[in-house]
């Protein structure tokens, strides 16, 4: 729990989110948001899911 998180916009909680470490045990967080990786490709599962529908057959 972030203190004074019940009050946060927006923007403050994407930051929140952003610069939180989840790789530890107990989330901890970063002094500064990491810098942006290369984005998911289009026609991975999840994309495909939602264009498709969840279920096959």
């Amino acid at each position: 729990m972030i203190e004074g998180s019940d009050t946060f916009t927006e923007p403050q909680v994407v930051d929140a989110i952003a610069r939180t470490d989840y790789d530890r045990p107990i989330a901890r967080q970063r002094a500064v948001a990491p810098p942006a990786g290369p984005a998911l490709p289009y026609e991975s599962g999840f994309f495909r899911r939602f264009r498709s529908g969840f279920r096959t057959g």
